[in-house]
Order: C-alpha cells, then structure tokens, then sequence
C-alpha cells in the first residue's frame, strides 16, 4: 500500500520534466490527478482497520484507573455510612 507512494512521485518528476515549457499553476493540476488515489487508498485502509492508529491500549488502562478508582470510593463511603437499620431508628 504505502510502496506506491514512491512510484506517484516519480511519476510526478517524469511529468513535470515533460511539461517544462509549461506555467507554474500546471504543477497543481499535476499533482491533483496523482496524488488523489494515493489519498483514496489511505481512507479505504483507515475505513477497513480503523484501531489501527488509535491508542488502544493507554485508553484501557485509563478506563481501568478511573474504575478502579470508582470502586474504591465506593467502598470508602459505605465504611462511613452508618448501617441501614441505624439510620432508622
């Protein structure tokens, strides 16, 4: 996937040496048709593995801090609650 990159500058180079008589608002209309693909590819890889670039495993062990942490305060405050049967009489 990430090997056709270096073949679409290339190709790039090869056109624009083609094209050197040309003006300088041509490079962009060069580059457009070239490195469009390249770019369509990049989203199709993200939509078929889109884990890939996130941080998968700081963010579990974020969310198992932050619940650890819930439990933990849970118990603390039912150690200073008094007893269900006390507060009612």
């Amino acid at each position: 996937m990430r090997e056709a990159r270096g073949h679409e500058l290339t190709q790039v180079l090869a056109c624009s040496r083609s094209t050197a008589g040309l003006p300088w608002w041509s490079l962009p209309d060069l580059l457009l048709p070239t490195c469009a693909p390249a770019g369509i590819e990049e989203i199709g890889v993200q939509i078929e593995m889109p884990f890939i670039t996130l941080p998968l495993k700081d963010i579990v062990r974020d969310i198992e801090k932050d619940l650890s942490a819930i439990v933990l305060s849970r118990k603390e405050v039912r150690r200073t609650l008094p007893p269900p049967h006390a507060a009612r009489s």
